[in-house]
């Protein structure tokens, strides 16, 4: 099974990937950057290409990133361009409600009614993996 993926989940040869990887505006799924009292901030989700679930279950292709304020290097990966995306949206609201990031991951969770809904989160341990 392969280990690449386009936008769409659908694997792709290593040369695929690389010509893929290398266009910024098809890996770019959400971005927003301000500044806020002084300080930087970046809340990037982006395709990766590359499945980064090292267990069992869906593949992991987007991840979302923070950069700078209290969550600084704040991570979640997704499944799916539409899961990535409502992620995404989520993350920039809790941001501007001043909420944590896994505050609405969880709130996303709870609201949504899709079954296929698959977050991979930033701290699981390699004896939950497994």
């Amino acid at each position: 099974m392969s280990d690449k993926f386009d936008r769409q989940g659908r694997p792709i040869s290593l040369m695929e990937w690389c010509k893929l990887f290398e266009d910024r505006e098809y890996a770019i799924v959400g971005c927003l950057e301000e500044d806020r009292d002084g300080e930087h901030l970046l809340i990037s989700t982006v395709w990766l290409g590359l499945n980064h679930n090292w267990g069992p279950g869906k593949p992991l292709i987007f991840e979302t990133m923070i950069f700078g304020g209290p969550y600084n290097e704040w991570q979640m990966r997704w499944s799916t361009e539409e899961d990535a995306l409502k992620g995404h949206e989520a993350v920039v609201w809790a941001y501007r409600e001043n909420l944590s990031p896994d505050e609405a991951i969880d709130h996303l969770r709870e609201t949504l009614e899709d079954e296929d809904f698959y977050p991979g989160h930033h701290d699981m341990k390699l004896e939950e993996m497994q």
